[in-house]
């Protein structure tokens, strides 16, 4: 009876030790999941009417993320335009609405949870409007033990004024004079977030928006409708590392990926009239900055694109007599940073 129960109380001994090992292994693994932080990016949206005839045909409008957090992509989407019809020198369709400026406040009155959207209608009919503004939480989650967090660095704004002197498509570069000239690009780890431009004078419409072959500037054309025009081009840089806030020095990398195939983003060919595309990230990234380009301008509208954080779609017009090309993508950021590193 004796031997009996001391090998039933073995048994026993046992599995209790193999049950506080099973515990345990998910504690243990948590706790190294527990090393990597999350981002939070999130985006914010409202509906703006526009009148077809002055003053409601304009509308001054801004977006906020929430106190303390930074927009890093505003955008348009122009849904639709009431009783389309069009009338001498004009098309009185989407092609007439004019986005005149995009761009984070950060730039103009120092709050960079803000994006700043100003347009007109010039169509007869009533217009409706759909504003974006991607924003992007700039302390991570707390994780680790004892827990802590990390502070997400973005640089001060850059800005660049630009002119196009007669009618037609100008390019401009992070590489020509922006604002302070020793850092036109991005320095190295960052790329570039909140691409935006304000019209100061003339009727342009954007005809790309996209980064540079290293990601860490970006390129912009416009399709002067009257000149001159004058533009102020601008953008911020996010480093792609965060480092400790007193949890000891060591800091953690940021994933980014660029899609659907990186840099220089994806071709093809637009349908007649307007045509939607839709890019993805690849799972646990979120999209933070679009872009794209279009082929030939004078046949060609972009009309903007809605963000849907993991997914992002663009919005194009193209002549039903035409066949070009235009080229599309979606920067996209990990949600997670990546293991800790010695700082």
């Amino acid at each position: 009876m004796i031997r009996a129960c001391t090998r039933s109380w073995g048994r026993i001994s046992l599995l209790a030790l193999l049950a506080v090992a099973m515990l345990a292994l998910p504690a243990i693994a948590q706790a190294n999941n527990g090393k990597l932080h999350d981002l939070k990016v999130y985006k914010t949206e409202q509906h703006v009417d526009l009148d077809g005839e002055f003053p409601g045909n304009y509308a001054h409008v801004h977006n906020y993320c929430r106190p303390g957090d930074q927009a890093i992509d505003g955008m348009w989407r122009i849904d639709h335009v009431d009783q389309a019809n069009p009338q001498l020198d004009m098309f009185g369709d989407h092609r007439d609405v004019e986005v005149l400026r995009s761009y984070s406040d950060g730039h103009q009155d120092g709050d960079e949870a803000e994006w700043h959207f100003e347009l007109r209608n010039h169509a007869d009919g009533r217009a409706q409007v759909k504003l974006f503004t991607v924003c992007l939480d700039l302390t991570t989650e707390s994780a680790g033990s004892p827990p802590h967090t990390h502070g997400l660095f973005v640089t001060p704004g850059r800005t660049q004024k630009v002119t196009l002197p007669v009618a037609g498509v100008h390019n401009f570069t992070t590489n020509g004079n922006f604002a302070p000239a020793a850092n036109q690009e991005c320095p190295a780890n960052h790329i570039v977030v909140a691409p935006g431009y304000r019209v100061n004078s003339g009727r342009v419409r954007l005809t790309r928006s996209m980064p540079s072959a290293n990601g860490r500037g970006w390129q912009w054309s416009f399709l002067a409708q009257t000149a001159p025009a004058t533009i102020q081009l601008s953008y911020y840089c996010l480093r792609l590392s965060v480092n400790s806030a007193g949890a000891g020095p060591h800091s953690h990398p940021l994933h980014v990926e660029y899609e659907p195939a990186g840099l220089p983003g994806q071709n093809g060919n637009l349908g007649a009239f307007r045509s939607t595309r839709q890019i993805d990230c690849k799972d646990h990234h979120k999209g933070i900055v679009g872009w794209f380009s279009l082929h030939n301008p004078n046949h060609q509208w972009f009309l903007g694109m809605d963000p849907r954080i993991k997914s992002r779609a663009f919005h194009f017009w193209q002549n039903e007599d035409q066949a070009n090309g235009f080229t599309h993508g979606l920067t996209c950021l990990r949600y997670r940073t990546g293991k800790q590193v010695a700082a």
